[in-house]
């Protein structure tokens, strides 16, 4: 297509002429030529180019699993919180020995910290010295550790520590009587002896020995007597200085069993405990010849704390027992006296002990124990005695053990009078 450009130049018209004569001829429009067109270049396209065309894989149907069986789908509940009421123990075990100042102040809460209370309270010393040189060492009393222990795995007893101390009196020294000429006349409490009938004249049973003969004491360090300390009232008529439930025993009901854990024997006098004497306890030098006083001979030593009748009733008034309990078992040696009846001349701990809280209000008490030694670790009873001139030997070999069904017959319970 061409285009035209038209140029048109006006001039000015002279002033003050208005002839048109005037006015010069116009000039001629100058027509520019434009360029010659010029034919656009086409430039031929490289020859085309076929698009590779991928056919796709051919179509794969999905693979459907059979299940082999439908399972229901499992629909997961909300946790549901459900309050957990545990069941309370009916079984408890408690040893009086551990009524003492130093022990009271920390009370276990539970059967681990009871354990290793009692691993520490109860024993005995192993102390050598030669050419100075000392060997010493503390070990277990294993009844002590055996019974508790049995009593918290077969049992399902639950512990209850002292929460009352008691005044421990020392009785004697390596010997030596600490009480002058008082107790040598009248005898030591272990020795207060109660006849079976009353009026009688109390007579010592015979003395025990081991059938092997082999049963080494270790030395006596130090007696202590326990005594209650201020006056003891019947339980019914006590004055509530403070809240019940501070006192271990205050929350036993009627029927649960408390079990009492401690050393006995046949004369029935007192609940005795081994406790092992300071490291200070003196010991002879066994390199040294002559005579050493004031030294002891033995390899083994230990102290005994007692605990009569008349005082453990006191203190289980003291530590809350309601009046209306009724069970109380004796974990000790010959708690119900001797299994020969005919030989049994005093009254075993097991009955003063119920005597005892009888007069102190508790009416419907049973005190429960066994004709014969206990064996700690696993509670067996061994009740044989067989009579020989003045002894009654024991024979080491032969226990009865709680699966055996003759068990139960060597215990007798005594009821309040």
């Amino acid at each position: 297509m061409v285009v035209w450009i038209c140029v048109y130049q006006y001039l000015p018209m002279a002033k003050n002429n208005s002839s048109p004569s005037s006015v010069p001829p116009p000039e001629r429009a100058v027509v520019v030529n434009p360029p010659p067109l010029r034919r656009a270049v086409l430039v031929n396209p490289s020859p085309l180019q076929r698009v590779m065309v991928v056919n796709p894989p051919p179509l794969q149907r999905a693979a459907v699993v059979n299940p082999t069986s439908l399972e229901r789908a499992v629909v997961v509940n909300p946790p549901v919180e459900v309050a957990i009421i545990r069941a309370r123990p009916t079984r408890y075990v408690y040893v009086p020995g551990l009524a003492r100042a130093e022990l009271t102040q920390a009370p276990c809460q539970d059967s681990q910290s009871f354990m290793i209370k009692i691993r520490s309270a109860f024993g005995y010393r192993k102390k050598t010295v030669v050419n100075g040189s000392v060997s010493d060492s503390v070990e277990d009393d294993h009844f002590m550790t055996g019974a508790v222990t049995a009593l918290f795995e077969s049992k399902g007893a639950a512990p209850l520590d002292c929460g009352r101390y008691l005044r421990w009196i020392q009785l004697s020294s390596m010997g030596r009587s600490t009480q002058g000429k008082a107790f040598e006349l009248l005898g030591t409490p272990q020795q207060n002896l109660l006849a079976l009938k009353a009026g009688d004249k109390p007579k010592a049973p015979k003395a025990l020995q081991y059938g092997n003969g082999v049963h080494l004491q270790p030395c006596l360090a130090t007696e202590y007597f326990a005594q209650v300390k201020g006056k003891v009232l019947p339980s019914n008529n006590q004055v509530q200085a403070e809240a019940n439930g501070a006192k271990p025993l205050a929350g036993l009901q009627a029927e649960d069993i408390l079990y009492i854990v401690g050393h006995g024997n046949p004369l029935g006098a007192t609940l005795t405990y081994k406790v092992p004497p300071p490291a200070s306890h003196p010991v002879r030098d066994r390199a040294i010849g002559g005579g050493q006083p004031g030294r002891c001979a033995n390899d083994e030593h230990q102290e005994r704390w007692y605990v009569d009748p008349n005082t453990l009733a006191a203190l289980l008034v003291d530590e809350g027992l309601p009046s209306s309990h009724e069970n109380i078992e004796m974990v000790m040696c010959y708690g119900a006296g001797l299994s020969l009846t005919s030989e049994q001349t005093v009254q075993p701990f097991c009955q003063r002990l119920a005597g005892a809280l009888s007069g102190l209000g508790y009416r419907r008490i049973k005190v429960r124990g066994a004709y014969g030694l206990v064996i700690g670790p696993d509670l067996a009873v061994n009740p044989s005695l067989r009579l020989e001139g003045k002894k009654l030997i024991i024979n080491p070999n032969r226990q009865v053990n709680p699966t055996d069904q003759d068990y139960e017959k060597l215990f007798h319970s005594f009821a309040s009078s």
